[in-house]
């Protein structure tokens, strides 16, 4: 170290009276309770008064300088770093505006820095303390978080506040101050996501699971490593920085290694995984919030694979992942993705929100208690006294003469043999044995004396019990329901007269001198695994009372299903999916929860199908099965609608504010220049003749007939607008599978249909509705050939990006016609209108189809057509749209500087998720419970006699009966 270094060195060292920050291996909880003897300057303006002087410092600190404010920790670094020239420019004090005539040592700069850092974290440690404590305010009683909630607040009693992090943090240079943001509401950091991947890695090698031996799990390291320069990719083979890379993708092409799966970050604010699979050849993209697919990410995979031979995998949705309803949570559901996907865990959801954020916490924290020293309480604080400044083996000199030079410290050896006992300090002290020291500091009283007594004479009379009925005869166990509501007040009220320490086997006793009849079988080990002895004083265990309170009753309903009783996880999830699709109004039959659960199933445990019975009956997930399951688990019966589902929802302003900022950023991120290149389309039916239920007829008719009765005469259009104020020609769609269903070609209006653009379709299908080839045929011949023309128009490129905003119907969110989109035409970004709102959000619905349903003449097309196609009336339509009180969906809103301003505000601009069973695959199941030769054999023998492997219920009606769906 040079001299100059040196000096600077004891300038800013602290005197030893003035080093009162407190050491950062305190506990949080202890740090949480300490007192410091100053707070932090709240007034702005203050932290810019502090200059420096030539003066000499004073001799002695003004009054009250331990207890006046301190400079903010930025405020206070800065000072610090900018007294590195003060040596060199003269410098020696520096002056504090509350004490302005008196220059104060330059050391007080590394006392600040200390002081306020550990009031900062103080603060930051108490807002994580109180946000653990509130959950216990909206978590049930019951509930599985409550245990992690008191395990967290175990933890804070033992974790430092402020050291270097061991275990998994130490591979990222984590300290423990920067475990609070997994106990608060914020997005977390790389380094913390880095310390849980290491987590995960170490479990893999830990397990047995061979299949776990060809996957790898990479750090953000790896995303960053595939972003680098092409300059620096022209060296792949040679550069250093690639190893990592080299040997995954060798491992790969090889075939030793088989999956690769890794954490990426978009644009700063987000979270997400990606998993690559050589096997499939595949990638996946998991995401919480469901953005769109991270293009230059995938292309840098493509690039790197690329290097070993790969040809270009396609794109999968393998993946799974939990839906993030918050703006802060990504990072806790990628980790929890790649659990999921390596482990199987439950996949994230809402409400596991914040017991993951515990648990990851508890698994940093539990691994660093572990390697820790639990007598290494030395200052490791980040900015304690003693690491503001290096120092090299050199003793600091006082600035000032309020220190003293350090002196040699004599010791002091208590150590003493028997012939020192007489002599010094220790013949102040009386001489006891240890014995006699225990026997003098702890004198039983009466009543313990008495109790360990009855303690003695019971332990006496139970061995005798126990002798006694070794021999009597063998009889066959009886099982008792001790925490039945006529037996365990008993057992209570004697517990509370044994007393505090609640003895085992003083309990039986004095339940046998209460009720000797009932409880004549009771013993003393039953009652001991009752009791809790891990706290202060016992306890009943808190599963017992819960038992207990509910009357501990044997289960009189029937039991789970068998096949699902292996998949508790998939039947928890199937139950929160109708659940929820009844929240929102939705109609649920046997046919539509019986398409549900096998949607569930075949996409979480498809094996379920193929699983043999004992009897050789396979599930197949019947009809009867299903009533008897909802009937069972949920609870639930036919009923008779009494009212409409509330369509909107609840919160569908937030929902239309959300929609807003997900526009504006892509307008903004895609360059998306003139109102053009912004279209909403909607399908609306059509109908002929309304059907009607009633009609006049004579008055003795005792059947009356109505046309159209059984079905409803309609054909579907679909509407297309711009936000620049055009109406795009029509799609036409009429029920039949040959070009007869269309118009007849020789009627007045079709010449005119045909100079408009319009394109008149039959679905092909029994219905009138269009799906995916249609959608296909109305982008490829309508969409792209107006937004060509408008390219043209204003110079834009081919490539322009263009939004196309739909609404949350099947067809629209449907995986093929996604996939569709982004092969064909990759420039157009596909938007969705949140579900239930299109009424309020979706231009379409506003303004435009209204109009349209209310001319239903003989031209109705051409009239309707005009009708929309004014400048004026289109742009009042996305107008209309609001999006909170500012905002609409017009495109001069979504382009103005108040907009732009609030994305900025608003980062967690996000689009819809997927339908939840976008995924699930097709089963090729019989749709009906009974085989037609099962019913023909019924009739044939008589309804007295059932075919085998059906049974009939109380109305005769046949019911599948095998092992495999029986609920017995």
């Amino acid at each position: 170290m040079s001299t100059v270094d040196a000096g600077f060195a004891d300038v800013l060292s602290v005197p030893t009276q003035f080093s009162i920050t407190p050491s950062g291996s305190l506990s949080v909880a202890a740090f949480l309770h300490l007192a410091l003897p100053t707070a932090l300057e709240t007034d702005p303006s203050a932290t810019t008064r502090f200059i420096f002087s030539r003066k000499s410092p004073m001799l002695q600190l003004p009054a009250g300088f331990v207890s006046q404010s301190v400079p903010p920790l930025q405020t206070a670094s800065s000072l610090r770093n900018r007294a590195s020239g003060t040596l060199q420019d003269g410098i020696q004090s520096v002056i504090h505006p509350s004490f302005p005539n008196d220059p104060l040592p330059l050391w007080v700069l590394s006392y600040w820095v200390s002081m306020s850092y550990a009031l900062e974290n103080q603060c930051d440690w108490r807002a994580s303390y109180d946000w653990v404590l509130a959950r216990l305010n909206v978590i049930p009683a019951d509930g599985p978080e409550l245990g992690i909630v008191d395990e967290v607040l175990d933890v804070l009693e033992s974790l430092p506040w402020d050291t270097p992090l061991k275990g998994f943090g130490g591979l990222t240079d984590l300290r423990t101050t920067e475990l609070r943001s997994l106990l608060v509401s914020s997005p977390i950091h790389g380094h913390i996501l880095d310390s849980m991947i290491a987590i995960v890695v170490q479990c893999m090698q830990a397990s047995n699971d061979e299949d776990l031996q060809s996957v790898s799990v990479e750090p953000l390291n790896f995303a960053n490593i595939l972003h680098l320069s092409d300059k620096r990719w022209k060296n792949y083979k040679t550069d250093r920085t690639f190893c990592c890379l080299r040997t995954i993708g060798s491992s790969l092409c090889e075939g030793t290694l088989q999956r690769v799966l890794f954490p990426i970050n978009i644009d700063n604010v987000h979270w997400a995984v990606i998993a690559v699979n050589t096997i499939y050849q595949s990638i996946s993209y998991a995401d919480s919030l469901g953005w769109s697919w991270p293009t230059e990410d995938i292309d840098a995979i493509h690039h790197w694979l690329g290097y070993h031979g790969f040809a270009r995998f396609n794109k999968a949705t393998a993946l799974q992942h939990g839906e993030q309803l918050d703006s802060f949570s990504c990072g806790i559901a990628a980790i929890n993705t790649i659990k999921h996907a390596l482990f199987r865990h439950p996949l994230f959801t809402n409400n596991q929100a914040f017991s993951l954020r515990m648990g990851e916490f508890l698994d940093l924290a539990y691994d660093h208690l572990e390697l820790s020293d639990p007598d290494d309480n030395s200052n490791n604080s980040a900015y304690s006294d003693s690491a503001d400044v290096e120092i090299e083996e050199t003793q600091p000199s006082p600035p000032t003469p309020l220190t003293c030079p350090p002196k040699n410290k004599t010791k002091l050896d208590l150590r003493a043999t028997d012939a020192d006992l007489n002599t010094g300090l220790f013949k102040f002290f009386p001489k006891v044995s240890c014995d006699e020291h225990l026997t003098l500091a702890w004198k039983p009283s009466a009543q313990e004396l008495r109790d360990q007594e009855q303690g003695r004479h019971w332990k006496k009379f139970d061995m005798f019990e126990k002798a006694a009925a070794k021999q009597r005869e063998d009889v066959d166990a009886v099982r008792i329901n001790w925490k039945g509501p006529l037996l365990w007040p008993t057992i209570e009220t004697a517990a509370l007269r044994v007393g505090y320490g609640m003895s085992p086997v003083a309990i039986k006793h004095e339940l046998k001198q209460m009720d000797p009849t009932r409880f004549c079988g009771i013993s003393a080990q039953v009652i001991g695994r009752w009791i809790d002895n891990s706290g202060m004083r016992p306890a009943w265990h808190g599963n017992v009372l819960a038992h207990a309170q509910r009357g501990n009753l044997p289960l009189i309903t029937a039991t789970p299903p068998g096949i699902l009783s292996n998949y508790p996880d998939v039947m928890k999830t199937i139950i929160e999916d109708l659940r929820a699709l009844r929240m929102v109004g939705v109609a649920l039959d046997t046919i539509r929860c019986r398409g549900i659960i096998i949607a569930r199933l075949t996409v979480s445990c498809p094996e379920i199908f193929e699983t043999a019975a004992k009897d050789s009956s396979h599930f197949r997930c019947t009809e009867s099965w299903v009533k008897k399951f909802v009937a069972h688990t949920l609870k639930w019966s036919f009923h008779r609608a009494t009212h409409a589902a509330q369509k909107t929802p609840s919160n569908a302003d937030q929902l239309c504010l959300d929609q807003f900022y997900r526009l504006t950023l892509t307008i903004r991120d895609c360059a998306i220049f003139h109102a053009s290149f912004y279209v909403n389309i909607d399908q609306t039916n059509i109908v002929y003749q309304p059907a009607n239920t009633t009609t006049y007829e004579d008055t003795s008719s005792k059947q009356v007939a109505v046309i159209g009765q059984e079905e409803k005469r309609a054909f579907t259009v679909v509407v297309g607008i711009s936000a620049s104020g055009n109406a795009l020609p029509f799609q036409v769609i009429y029920c039949g599978k040959t070009a007869h269903s269309l118009p007849m070609k020789t009627t007045p209006q079709f010449k005119d249909t045909q100079d408009l653009g319009f394109k008149l379709c039959f679905s092909n299908t029994d219905t009138y509705w269009s799906m995916f080839q249609l959608m296909c045929d109305y982008v490829g011949d309508i969409l792209v050939p107006y937004w060509t023309r408008q390219k043209e128009l204003v110079g834009a490129p081919d490539d322009q990006e263009c939004i196309l905003q739909l609404d949350v119907w099947s067809v629209h969110k449907s995986i093929q016609f996604c996939t569709w989109l982004d092969q064909q035409y990759p420039w157009i970004k596909y938007r969705f209108v949140p579900g239930g709102c299109t009424g309020i959000a979706q231009p379409c619905d506003v303004e435009s189809l209204s109009l349209l349903k209310k001319d239903e003449a003989a031209p109705w097309l051409i009239n309707g057509y005009h009708a929309i196609n004014k400048p004026d009336v289109v742009k009042q339509a996305f107008f209309q749209c609001k999006a909170g009180t500012a905002f609409n969906l017009s495109f001069e809103s979504m382009t103005s500087h108040e907009a732009l301003h609030a994305l900025v505000e608003t980062p967690q601009a996000d689009k819809e998720a997927e339908l939840p069973f976008a995924h699930a695959a097709d089963v090729k199941l019989d749709a009906s419970d009974v085989a037609m030769d099962a019913v023909l054999q019924h009739i044939a023998l008589g309804e007295s006699s059932v075919p085998d492997g059906y049974s009939a219920d109380g109305l005769g009606n046949l019911l599948v009966d095998n092992e495999s769906e029986s609920y017995e």
